[in-house]
């Protein structure tokens, strides 16, 4: 039986998960809201992915880009991202507010847009176990904002994104 970095954790401590992991998880951090390239969401997914061991993706994007309309930083994916095969990997969405300021004062700072992704496309596909993705607007793919697929994906924990919804979460931007 597999054993987890951690268990289900009661949303009050998951500041602690995020404290605790990063003193030993590889980390990659996204300095861009490009679709590709060092510094990107989907090179910090293809790094995580072909590291053995826990890891994390952080956010730390620079107001300076054009994808950031003054409350939430835009990623639009090209294509489909990359599979989350390996296990344990965290990609934390919440790091931008802390890194940067809380500039979305309705929910996260980060959004996957799907919109130019194309046809078929998943915002995040998860096959592998025990991996989080927390603070994160997840709208606008062609199918899924999450896919956990059959067959391998399991123990994994999706907390305090918006899927589906606006940068405010009041309003539909389906997948």
């Amino acid at each position: 039986m597999m054993k987890c970095f951690r268990s289900y954790f009661y949303p009050a401590v998951l500041w602690l998960l995020i404290v605790l992991r990063n003193g030993y998880a590889d980390i990659y951090e996204v300095i861009t809201t490009a679709d590709e390239g060092d510094g990107s969401l989907r090179q910090a997914m293809i790094d995580a992915d072909n590291h053995a061991g826990p890891d994390t993706i952080q956010f730390n994007i620079s107001e300076s880009g054009s994808e950031f309309n003054g409350t939430v930083w835009i990623i639009r994916p090209q294509s489909q991202l990359p599979v989350l095969s390996t296990d344990d990997t965290m990609i934390d969405g919440f790091s931008q507010a802390r890194n940067r300021n809380d500039t979305n004062p309705d929910g996260p700072e980060i959004m996957l847009n799907g919109s130019e992704a194309g046809e078929n496309a998943n915002g995040l596909q998860i096959q592998g176990r025990c991996n989080t993705v927390v603070g994160m607007i997840i709208s606008g793919f062609d199918r899924y904002g999450i896919w956990l697929t059959t067959g391998g994906s399991s123990k994994n924990l999706i907390y305090g994104n918006f899927i589906g919804t606006t940068q405010t979460g009041r309003e539909a931007l389906p997948n």
